[in-house]
């Protein structure tokens, strides 16, 4: 039998102070498992680091033209807080921060 991984979590954690802040840098799933409930135990794993991570502020950055992810991100509690460019070489992207409400 073979196994293969379907998808993946990354959060990077920042200790400010007292603060700190999770970023979600990638929550990853194969296009055809989307929209079948996979990708909530991902996000539950990160929801349980950061507060392992005493309350860490969790955000992420995705983009623009992105909506299943940013719904996605909307029904797990995150808010949509600002913008910013992306530079990938030579192409211009605006991407979406979104915050954990």
């Amino acid at each position: 039998m073979v196994h293969s991984s379907i998808g993946y979590a990354v959060g990077l954690t920042s200790h400010l102070g007292l603060d700190v802040e999770m970023e979600i840098k990638r929550l990853y799933l194969l296009c055809r498992f989307h929209r079948n409930g996979l990708g909530q135990p991902l996000m539950n794993e990160i929801l349980a680091a950061a507060r392992l991570n005493r309350g860490a502020t969790l955000f992420l950055k995705v983009h623009e033209n992105n909506q299943n992810s940013i719904d996605f991100y909307c029904r797990n509690g995150f808010c949509v807080i600002g913008e910013e460019r992306f530079l990938d070489g030579t192409t211009d992207y605006k991407v979406i921060v979104i915050k954990l409400a």
